[in-house]
């Protein structure tokens, strides 16, 4: 009985440490407002996001200017209008406006992301969770409108998002995080509390700290592996290669907690093991020794 019992536990308390950890990240860093901003504000001096911002935004202003039909009703050349487009945009993103725009849009795309998983009803269907770049839009309008009567207005309604994914695969995500969010304090009390009883009431008690140390690190590892496809289902929504550099890159930054955690649970439990199995062993050989 108190060997099933030590089992029960253990596998419990192994099978918890990674939801705790999970738990307690949705808690402090996705559900948090300033700790997401946090993260995510830094991204604004990296060369490589605002490369794919300003990719971003090139692409889906020219597709609003008809550079041929523009040519020929003014009399100019597409080429040096495509360039002209190109250089506002890029002033844009090197500009000093730069970080408030990437601020402003990345608090209304928390909001808009907490909003869908903290939704107490099913999400509709066949809709985008975005992160909404109209703060961004707004001041390359500026600049656009600037440019003369050719090419002004061109902007006017034009709402640029990065998606994050459907309302569908967020279906699952939103029951996840409801149910692990409200438990973040709760879980890790819960997997250490199993944790000792399973050692306590354990006949072979190093015997039981080291099962426990190998599941808990084999559970932890497979946390990495399933936040490994996790990113990469994340990055398959993007519809372009900069909007998957930008996607990319806020997915890792957000999640480096969580994965910094899961690493040391992996290293952590797997050096329980080894200690404890290497303690066992000494033991018995004492034994034996003694009983010799």
């Amino acid at each position: 009985m108190r060997s099933a019992l030590s089992g029960f536990c253990g596998l419990l308390a192994a099978l918890l440490l990674p939801l705790a950890l999970v738990s307690v990240w949705l808690h402090t860093v996705v559900a948090d407002t300033g700790e997401y901003l946090t993260r995510v504000e830094p991204l604004a001096g990296e060369a490589r996001v605002r490369d794919a911002v300003e990719d971003v935004l090139v692409e889906e202003l020219l597709r609003r200017v008809d550079l041929g039909a523009l040519a020929e009703r003014e009399g100019v050349d597409a080429g040096a209008v495509e360039e002209l487009v190109r250089r506002v945009v890029a002033a844009v993103v090197a500009g000093d406006t730069f970080a408030a725009g990437w601020r402003t849009a990345q608090r209304a795309g928390h909001s808009e992301v907490v909003s869908a998983l903290s939704s107490a009803d099913p999400l509709p269907a066949g809709k985008q969770v975005v992160v909404p770049l109209d703060a961004l839009v707004g001041a390359v309008r500026d600049r656009v409108d600037g440019l003369g009567p050719a090419v002004a207005g061109t902007l006017d309604g034009l709402s640029l998002a990065l998606p994050i994914g459907s309302t569908a695969d967020f279906e699952i995500v939103r029951v996840a995080y409801q149910v692990l969010e409200r438990l973040w304090l709760l879980l890790p009390v819960a997997a250490v509390a199993l944790a000792l009883v399973s050692v306590a009431t354990a006949r072979r008690r190093l015997r039981a700290i080291a099962v426990l140390g190998g599941l808990a690190s084999a559970l932890c590892l497979a946390l990495l592996a399933a936040m490994g496809v996790g990113r990469g289902l994340l990055l398959d929504t993007s519809s372009s290669r900069p909007v998957r550099m930008i996607t990319g890159r806020m997915a890792d930054v957000l999640s480096a907690d969580l994965r910094e955690a899961a690493v040391f649970g992996v290293l952590l439990c797997a050096a329980v093991l080894v200690v404890a199995a290497a303690l066992g062993l000494l033991v018995r050989a004492v034994r034996r020794t003694v009983a010799g």
